[in-house]
């Protein structure tokens, strides 16, 4: 029975409160330094500063690998069959107006029509969400901004015939967690199909060995 694998990536540049913060306690170290006081509570102080230096540092070199200033989100999945060989995969870059929590529904959503796109039915749906899943399983409308994709799925998936919604560990789910990537890189929709490209299989072939 096959099985489409969803995920997501997120983003995130040093928001401009934490980039104040960040230099007023630098600036508060530098003065005390230079002045000889003493310094209260200085390895919390200096414990902070630390940590906000390194969600800096990690910010910027994500924003070099985007090649822009800013946020965004990537979406992929990949469908493989019982024995976990690759059927197809899609990637698709920064869904507008949702967030994490809906752009993994809209992944989902997204590989529903890949799916009805290949003429597949009856599959099982695997989600690194919990959320999401109890989401999926339960019948309760939302009237939040998620609302219309969650009533897009669940119509879909009785339309492809889904067997069911499980929670895989992000361990076991590389394949969709790198199409999300390629997906938040390229900024576009990307869909392979009957043969994965060589860096799609090394991660197929990892998930083999974790699950």
């Amino acid at each position: 029975m096959p099985t489409m694998l969803c995920g997501l990536v997120v983003a995130t540049v040093l928001s401009k409160a934490n980039l104040e913060r960040f230099a007023c306690c630098v600036w508060k170290l530098r003065n005390f330094s230079l002045h000889g006081k003493q310094i209260t509570r200085l390895e919390n102080m200096v414990e902070s500063t630390m940590e906000m230096l390194a969600v800096f540092k990690s910010c910027k070199k994500r924003s070099r690998a985007l090649g822009h200033e800013g946020s965004g989100r990537g979406l992929g999945g990949c469908c493989c069959d019982h024995d976990g060989s690759f059927i197809f995969g899609f990637s698709y870059g920064d869904p507008p107006g949702l967030d994490v929590l809906g752009t993994k529904l809209a992944a989902v959503r997204e590989g529903l029509l890949m799916v009805g796109y290949m003429g597949f039915t009856w599959f099982n749906i695997g989600l690194d969400s919990q959320e999401a899943v109890a989401i999926l399983k339960d019948g309760m409308d939302w009237w939040s901004n998620i609302g219309n994709v969650v009533e897009d799925v669940r119509r879909l998936m009785v339309d492809r015939e889904v067997v069911g919604v499980f929670y895989q560990h992000r361990k076991g789910n590389g394949v969709a967690l790198g199409l999300a990537q390629h997906g938040l890189r390229a900024r576009s929709r990307l869909f392979w199909k009957d043969r994965a490209p060589p860096w799609l299989s090394i991660l197929l072939d990892k998930d083999r060995t974790t699950t």
